[in-house]
């Protein structure tokens, strides 16, 4: 048997040119001639049009070879070129007799088609904005539309995947003509991690942590990322015990609004997660995982639509019956202020409780300020000195009243106000840390109708920058303390007792408690 090769190998000269070797000429075009891509003549290397293997190198061509025969031009364009050129004279035909032009032709064909995916594009990946101003012009109202009235009641633009739950009562018109803002928790990101509660707002000014109901709070981080724990350290009342104590192993995914709070009024503190968002299945869900004292029962849904966007939820007994319910601000222009009361199983439908409360800038906050069992609700305006105001509406138990200045300097700038009792009288003051090199903080205590003191100062250092801090009674003393986590590279945790007049210099509680990125309270 012959095994020699039938395509005898060439010399490197006659296989290459300068640009490498040649492919073999289309025996439909003249030799030489190169187009483009044919569809009717699509050649492998090495083959000639009838599949017979290519004898021997591709000779090389002179460029007197190149030219194409006399009497023959190039070849004429393509099958799809021709159609559309036949189309487009017939189209202009007919208009000549009068007749519309065809609706598509080639080319309009293909923009109709990436604009309609262009259009199923938006359609998944809409902006809230859009959504809410799709929603208006459905309904006729322009961009600056308010809810619509209906039977008395107010309702909100329908969500785009469920119907809006409607908001009805009461509410009264802000008396200024600047509104406040929610209480919010600035914390250290994670790199790369943009969170919207930490976006959205600076943290709660103040939510309950006794989750054992002890009477002591205690502390707690959501690791948030990708395990979604959920760890406690309770305190003794001279430090906090546990270090990687899990109460919850899946609660609180990333870019969700977490706070605390009893919402069965079992005497225990429970877990509350604020899903957000405008798009999606689980938009504008609120989640409860339920304390048994030694761990949170896994999360369940006890609303559908609260909160959206970039709303700022809080935490609150405002009906006074024992259970804390959720407020929202929309924090917008707009500045309404909705509540949604506890059942013991689930939050009630959400309604306006207030129409125009604490505006973009300003930093919301829930707590009972003149001490009458139902938490009020407060914004700082933290603008320069001139403009730090502290306001006040009152809880009815059925819609919060009239915004009332109950102090006019407190909480300057960017530094960090809370809310709650420091001085155990039943009625929740405002304490406001500098967070700075000085590290001071100050407190102005309630009489019930305003906030007394300006400028003075509880303890002369405490909380640095890029600490984060917070209030609660860790001693059960009745008389709400101060605590700071301090981030960075220690993680450790300070407690400074309250005297009821002053804050005792910051004690170390806990060594090693809530991580970079994670939210602490």
């Amino acid at each position: 048997m012959d095994f020699s090769d039938p395509h005898p190998a060439a010399s490197p000269a006659a296989e290459r040119s300068c640009h490498g070797p040649q492919r073999p000429p289309c025996p439909a075009h003249p030799a030489g001639f190169r187009t483009g891509r044919h569809r009717h003549h699509r050649h492998r290397p090495g083959r000639r049009s009838g599949g017979t293997p290519v004898q021997g190198p591709v000779p090389l061509r002179s460029a007197v070879d190149l030219q194409p025969p006399l009497g023959r031009g190039p070849p004429g364009p393509g099958l799809r070129t021709r159609r559309r050129r036949r189309h487009q004279r017939h189209a202009r035909a007919r208009l000549r007799r009068g007749h519309r032009l065809p609706l598509l032709t080639a080319q309009r064909g293909r923009r109709l088609h990436r604009h309609r995916a262009r259009r199923r594009l938006e359609d998944v990946l809409l902006p809230p904005q859009r959504v809410l101003g799709a929603q208006r012009r459905a309904r006729g109202a322009g961009p600056g539309h308010r809810p619509d009235r209906q039977h008395g009641q107010l309702v909100r633009p329908a969500h785009p995947l469920r119907a809006a739950a409607q908001r009805g009562g009461a509410g009264h018109r802000h008396q200024r003509a600047v509104a406040r803002a929610v209480p919010g928790l600035v914390q250290p990101e994670v790199p790369g991690q943009r969170q919207l509660w930490q976006r959205a707002l600076l943290p709660p000014a103040g939510s309950p942590t006794d989750f054992s109901g002890d009477g002591k709070d205690d502390i707690v981080t959501f690791n948030l990322g990708s395990l979604n724990d959920v760890y406690v350290a309770t305190s003794t009342g001279t430090a906090f015990a546990g270090t990687s104590i899990k109460w919850n192993d899946f609660f609180g995914l990333s870019g969700e609004k977490l706070l605390t709070g009893d919402f069965n009024g079992d005497g225990k503190d429970d877990i509350i997660t604020f899903v957000g968002g405008t798009t999606g299945t689980n938009a504008g869900d609120v989640y409860v995982g339920l304390s048994t004292g030694t761990g949170f029962l896994g999360g369940a849904k006890w609303h559908d639509w609260f909160a959206p966007g970039a709303e700022v939820p809080a935490v609150g007994d405002v009906n006074g019956d024992g259970r804390d319910d959720i407020i929202t601000f929309t924090h917008d222009t707009q500045g309404d202020v909705y509540v949604a009361l506890s059942t013991g199983t689930g939050f009630g439908a959400g309604v306006k409780w207030h129409e125009y409360f604490s505006i973009p800038g300003e930093h919301p906050a829930v707590g009972d300020v003149n001490g009458d069992g139902r938490d009020d609700i407060i914004t700082f305006t933290q603008g320069p000195a001139t403009a730090a105001d502290v306001i006040v509406a009152l809880s009815t138990g059925a819609g919060f009243g009239a915004s009332q200045k109950w102090h006019d300097l407190f909480a300057v700038g960017a530094e960090q106000p809370r809310v709650g009792d420091v001085n155990g009288d039943g009625k929740d003051d405002i304490v406001t840390f500098t967070c700075n090199a000085d590290a001071d903080v100050y407190a102005a205590v309630s009489n019930g109708s305003s906030f007394v003191g300006t400028t003075v100062k509880w303890n002369d250092f405490f909380c640095l920058a890029g600490e984060f801090p917070y209030l609660g009674d860790y001693n059960g003393d009745g008389k709400d303390d101060i605590i700071v986590f301090s981030k960075g590279t220690t993680n450790d945790v300070y407690v400074g007792l309250s005297t009821g007049t002053g804050f005792l210099g910051g004690a170390k509680w806990h060594d090693f408690f809530g991580l970079n990125g994670e939210v602490t309270y």
